[in-house]
């Protein structure tokens, strides 16, 4: 058994039926894979993967954050679908590498209520001795911020709640429309050259920012104000690598909406993202996630489908407009069933979100797109 982390639970408490917190992935292979062969590829490796074959188990009346358990149920035919798309062609592959067979495992029975109780006691037990470290390292934090305004002069990064309103920023059904574009590496890196210091990141934000602008632009809603996007970024050490659950922390950077000119765009929203990741190190935003440790499960997910039924939304500028985040695959090829993987394209079905990844052959479908960078 394993305890939830805050983190996951807290996308647990936002998931609704329109707004699942969860992203998928579509994997463009070269030449057809029989789904017969890519169901028994995906056994043949559940071994490999622990979380595959887990699911949640709540405590009673919600006290404490849901567990992972191995499912003594699993079956994998509930988890796949088969739907049939034309087949894009294909190419000639190399061999399947040898995956050794899975080992002999003993799964714990399910844990029953009085289990799940004891463990909630331990584990409110445990997160108390941790707050008084907590403290300390907010007023630090506190400090550091402070002494940073002095020092640099810098302006304050958007704060939560300051983003305007959007018709992106609207209660949402259940249905989605999703498409992507394929983009050359090497011309986003030649953008970059443009503004001296800055990033693919920003890049990235920049492009992202063109394209809402000109959207809103066309429905008549661009708002005076620049559109903030929320920015994962990760906070997994090296000694977290491998481990479940998510390890992030969150920064909000201004995308100057309000700038028509691509090339001025970018300037801004490299100081933007300077600012912010700066009062981001500053403050150490993962002690911002760190509190949520110490929200009881069963208020915060009370208080989140209230917040849902009654449409509070409504009555507030948004949190944020957007979550762009730029991921870098690896430069390895990776195969299934001795195909190559040639493309991973995020399917994002939370809020309104833009995923960039960055591949080893990103660039060989690059002419078949003529994207309009700006």
């Amino acid at each position: 058994m394993q305890l939830l982390t805050e983190r996951d639970t807290m996308f647990l408490y936002l998931e609704t039926a329109n707004s699942p917190m969860h992203i998928g992935n579509v994997a463009i292979f070269e030449g057809g894979l029989n789904f017969d062969a890519f169901r028994e590829i995906l056994a043949s490796r559940l071994h490999m993967v622990r979380t595959f074959r887990q699911r949640l188990v709540h405590v009673p009346f919600d006290l404490d954050y849901p567990y992972w358990i191995d499912d003594p149920d699993f079956d994998i035919d509930r988890h796949l679908h088969y739907i049939s798309l034309p087949e894009p062609g294909g190419w000639e592959q190399p061999e399947v590498a040898q995956v050794p067979p899975p080992e002999p495992r003993y799964i714990d029975p399910l844990p029953g209520d009085v289990e799940l109780l004891f463990r909630t006691w331990y584990n409110y037990v445990q997160r108390s001795l941790k707050i008084p470290k907590l403290v300390f390292k907010t007023a630090w934090s506190t400090i550091k911020a402070g002494q940073l305004a002095k020092v640099e002069g810098m302006g304050l990064p958007p704060l939560p709640f300051s983003a305007p309103p959007t018709l992106l920023n609207v209660p949402i059904s259940s249905q989605r429309a999703w498409d992507n574009m394929l983009f050359s590496l090497d011309r986003v890196k030649n953008i970059r050259k443009k503004m001296p210091g800055s990033t693919i990141n920003d890049v990235v934000l920049a492009v992202c920012g063109g394209g809402l602008r000109r959207y809103l632009e066309e429905k008549g809603g661009l708002p005076e104000k620049p559109l903030v996007s929320m920015v994962p970024i990760s906070t997994r050490t090296e000694t977290e690598k491998g481990s479940i659950g998510n390890q992030i922390s969150l920064m909000l950077v201004q995308l100057a909406t309000d700038e028509a000119d691509p090339i001025k765009r970018l300037e801004k929203i490299y100081q933007n993202t300077i600012r912010s990741k700066t009062y981001h190190q500053a403050t150490s935003a993962k002690i911002l996630m760190d509190y949520t440790e110490f929200i009881p499960f069963s208020i915060g997910n009370l208080a989140t489908h209230l917040y849902t039924r009654f449409s509070i939304a409504k009555r507030h500028d948004p949190v944020f407009n957007v979550v762009i985040t730029n991921v870098p695959c690896s430069q390895t090829p990776f195969y299934m069933g001795g195909k190559q993987l040639h493309h991973v394209l995020k399917l994002c079905l939370m809020w309104s979100c833009s995923f960039v990844i960055w591949g080893n052959r990103l660039t060989n479908l690059n002419k078949l797109y003529k994207p309009n960078l700006t």
